[in-house]
């Protein structure tokens, strides 16, 4: 019926307000977040929103600046190159079964050229005023391995 639709409608344009509030929180509760915490956009440059200051750790990174040139500001600079395929396989899999959160495990290169094994925990998201992206929590699980 129409009245369904309607409030449908309402429904869906505000979880589009609330997404934007929810961007606004994240990115101020991110910092008190255990382990590294990031949004990317969801097209092909992948490139980076926001990220908190144990993500810039996670890579041993003394500063934003050393972090970008690292990993090129997009989260393909993120992953080992070897591992890029497979991460990006897994999520794309993972999304179209419609499940909330996917999950992937992938090496990254810290800055010092060190391995680390992390896994990462993305939701895919639809904004307002950054179309679809990533929101992403990472943890270094080098030691599970």
């Amino acid at each position: 019926s129409l009245h369904y639709e309607n409030k449908m409608h309402k429904r869906r344009r505000c979880s589009d307000v609330d997404t934007e509030e929810a961007l606004k929180k994240v990115e101020e509760v991110a910092e008190l977040i255990p382990g590294g915490f990031f949004i990317y956009c969801a097209d092909s440059d992948e490139k980076l929103i926001t990220y908190n200051q144990e993500l810039l750790k996670l890579f041993k990174c003394e500063n934003e600046r050393e972090f970008l040139e690292l990993t090129g500001n997009s989260f393909k600079g993120m992953v080992h190159p070897d591992d890029l395929k497979i991460v990006e396989s897994d999520i794309s899999k993972q999304i179209n079964k419609d499940s909330d959160i996917d999950r992937v495990k992938y090496r990254i290169i810290c800055r010092d050229g060190s391995e680390k094994m992390v896994i990462d925990y993305g939701r895919f998201v639809h904004t307002e005023m950054y179309g679809d992206v990533y929101y992403v929590f990472i943890n270094d699980v080098t030691w599970l391995n």
